[in-house]
């Protein structure tokens, strides 16, 4: 009995439930807000209308139930209970199986999908040699990124390098219906090559700057792909190895042109859409840190001034450290002059046997960066000529310590001088004297310029056959300068010169000349010999008479194991006086050595410093050495204010200055042209996007803040080099060795 009332009154329970849960949800339908079912059940409990239906209905159901089913209520109440639960887990393995089904198929499609798909293109195969290559464009850079770029602006520079480019691609085809259909692999892969001087400029340079960006730290996926485009060249380029793998022929692939050709529109790939891209990430702010920067302003510069900017624009054009082996500065012997420093602190040395030349304004430093530091390092003989004196103050005490002996020739101060006469060395052999005495004459003769010679050469005349007459009367050291001087002023000297020339036949042509001076008109060889005399004013004084009256060293003494050194010292209001003076001291020695025959082999040659070089006016004896000096173990190293003061001097100054070894140039100015002269020396290049013509680097940037602390110097057949200026004042080493070797008189007249 309990039983089957605990059954109905399920039963009951369960068929209210349910009456209500569907005249809630009847009502409810179509409202905007529905009302919970705890609310419509006490509605519906409370209203009699439908609260007793619901009551006899649920009472009537459960008993139509059984009923119908022959069964007890419990039974009825328990078969809905276990109904309810079937119905419920069978809808949950039915949502369990659509959810597996669902997988399997998602699954099996990608499956498929990875199937149909191309394996990575690293794992195949027949692409691994383009993947290879790939990093491989042109030589490899170097190490570091200063060595790589350093190398990229080499290669460019030549512009002589074959560069390469590789791809490799995979890719699935959906193949038409008539091949089966479906989703198929293909792949393909290339290599192109392209010479860069077949480029054009603008896509050189823009291949220079992609391979720079990258060195520097540029993004590597478009660098990649802007080398491909650029070294393709819409076509260009020329093919190399290549193969390809299609699945079908839709995609107009026949050939390897073909195939390039749509790997580049795949990936939008042309070369002036490339350089557009290249030209954007220069002028880009945006950098990966100093190095970008650097090199985005260096191309930067290119772009916009062709080499306005001495460090950045033409940073490429530079010599570097790595040049140096290959270049005129490379050592070929222990005999070294160091010029300066590259920016790195790596010294610039050359050692060669070729001449120099500074051109420096005055207070631009020649004489502390060059000057002071080679004396006080150069080991083997030296001849200088030095106008005001500092450099016999600053470098004789360590040369007379360090080198050998040191002797110092200063013609207005002869208490504190060493003794030199010309007339000394002139040979009294009859082969040699006539041609000595008249090497003698052309220099003491200083050239006026005048368009009418016939003076001039008149008294060079009169004046070789005065000092021949002298030398051929006279022993070596009894041939004073005031015994020539006194013939040029006629009288007895002048006869007494007449009669040994007649006399001295064993030399023809001093009796020759006799003759064809005796017969000039008296006028006409009054006025050659006031030339002569106006030209050798600087010999007519006391002071010069007593340092001319013999002679303490042999130019000779130059060469050989003495390693001597020769100062001749003026102050430099006193060179146009003596010009006469000067000259025929530096183009006797010159000439002397010459005569010496040539060193031996190895041997330290003999260093020749000119300062204020044009001032001493055109004289073959430089001419010669600057020629033929190396094969008589000369080195001559001229020094120069400008251009124009070397033009005045000498007609073929251009060729003096190309025929030097190294030229060295010092604050040069736009003014006197300088500036002009060294931008044309150091050359031109191609504009970087029009291929015209442009100065590699400009005018006003050498006379410019950037070379104000610097040398520009030029090496034959190497790059120009920007070198540091090192004083002698900032170097303790060189500055440590200043010192002057005092130079006084003995008893007997002689200096010690």
């Amino acid at each position: 009995m309990i039983g089957n009332f605990l059954g109905w009154v399920i039963l009951f329970l369960c068929t209210v439930a349910i009456l209500m849960y569907v005249g809630h949800r009847r009502e409810g339908k179509g409202q905007s807000a529905r009302r919970s079912l705890g609310a419509y059940a006490r509605e519906t409990l409370q209203r009699p209308r439908y609260g007793l239906p619901l009551v006899l209905g649920a009472t009537i159901v459960p008993f139509l139930l059984t009923a119908t089913v022959e069964k007890s209520p419990l039974e009825v109440a328990v078969s809905a209970v276990l109904v309810t639960i079937a119905l419920v887990v069978q809808t949950l393995s039915w949502l369990i199986t659509v959810t597996i089904l669902i997988l399997v198929v998602w699954g099996l499609g990608a499956l498929i999908r990875k199937a149909t798909a191309l394996r990575p293109v690293e794992k195949i195969p027949e692409l691994r040699q383009f993947l290879d290559s790939q990093d491989g464009t042109l030589p490899r850079w170097g190490n570091t990124p200063e060595e790589k770029l350093a190398r990229i602006r080499e290669v460019f520079a030549e512009c002589a390098a074959t560069c390469s480019a590789s791809a490799a691609y995979s890719f699935v085809q959906d193949v038409g219906h008539e091949q089966g259909g479906g989703l198929r692999k293909s792949y393909l892969g290339f290599t192109i090559t392209r010479n860069l001087a077949t480029m054009s400029p603008r896509a050189r340079f823009a291949l220079m700057a992609t391979e720079m960006l990258r060195a520097a730290g540029g993004n590597e996926k478009n660098y990649k792909e802007r080398r491909l485009s650029l070294v393709w060249g819409n076509g260009s380029g020329a093919i190399g190895a290549h193969v390809y793998k299609l699945s079908g022929d839709e995609l107009g692939i026949k050939d390897s042109k073909t195939m390039i050709e749509w790997y580049m529109g795949q990936h939008s790939l042309t070369e002036e859409g490339t350089i557009s891209i290249v030209l954007d990430a220069i002028n880009s702010p945006e950098s990966s840190g100093p190095l970008m920067s650097s090199v985005k302003e260096e191309l930067r510069m290119q772009l916009g001034s062709a080499g306005n900017s001495g460090s950045a624009a033409s940073s490429g054009s530079w010599l570097k450290v790595t040049d140096i082996s290959t270049s005129v500065f490379a050592p070929k012997s222990s005999h070294a002059i160091r010029i300066g420093t590259l920016d790195d602190g790596t010294p610039l040395e050359f050692s060669g046997d070729e001449s120099l030349i500074t051109i420096a304004p005055p207070g631009s430093g020649k004489t502390q960066c060059n000057v002071f530091p080679t004396l006080l390092r150069w080991k083997g003989p030296a001849l200088v000529l030095d106008i005001s004196g500092d450099i016999y103050e600053k470098t004789s005490k360590w040369r007379s310590e360090n080198v050998g002996p040191v002797y110092k020739f200063a013609p207005l101060d002869p208490e504190r001088s060493h003794r030199w006469s010309p007339l000394s060395f002139v040979r009294d052999d009859p082969d040699y004297i006539w041609e000595d005495s008249r090497l003698l004459a052309e220099l003491m003769i200083v050239p006026s310029g005048s368009k009418d010679p016939f003076w001039e050469d008149n008294a060079r005349i009169f004046l070789t056959a005065a000092i021949a007459s002298v030398v051929y009367s006279s022993p070596a050291r009894q041939r004073p300068m005031h015994a020539v001087l006194d013939t040029m002023h006629g009288g007895d000297a002048w006869e007494a010169m007449m009669t040994t020339l007649r006399l001295a036949v064993d030399v023809r042509a001093m009796p020759q000349h006799a003759t064809s001076i005796g017969s000039m008109e008296e006028k006409t060889r009054d006025s050659v010999r006031q030339t002569a005399r106006a030209s050798l004013a600087a010999w007519s004084g006391e002071r010069v008479a007593r340092a001319t009256a013999t002679s303490d060293w042999n130019p000779l003494d130059l060469r050989g194991s003495g390693n001597c050194t020769v100062y001749i010292v003026v102050q430099p209001h006193e060179v146009e006086a003596y010009l006469s003076l000067l000259r025929v001291f530096i183009g006797q020695h010159i000439r002397m050595l010459f005569s010496g025959g040539a060193p031996k082999h190895g041997a330290c040659p003999t260093l020749i410093m000119l300062d204020e070089m044009p001032r001493l006016r055109r004289m073959s004896p430089i001419d010669e050495a600057l020629n033929i000096g190396r094969r008589f173990g000369l080195r001559l190293w001229m020094f120069a204010q400008s251009f124009g003061q070397l033009e005045e001097a000498y007609e073929n100054a251009e060729g003096m200055v190309a025929s030097c070894g190294v030229r060295i140039y010092m604050n040069p100015s736009s003014a006197d042209g300088t500036a002009e002269k060294i931008s044309e020396q150091i050359g031109y290049r191609s504009g970087p996007m029009d291929g015209n013509r442009h100065l590699i680097i400009e005018p006003n940037a050498l006379s410019g803040a950037g070379f104000k602390d610097h040398q520009i110097v030029l090496g034959k057949g190497c790059k120009p080099a920007k070198v540091r200026k090192v004083m002698a004042w900032q170097d303790p080493e060189i500055s440590g060795r200043f010192g002057e070797l005092e130079v006084t008189r003995t008893a007997a007249g002689g200096a010690r």
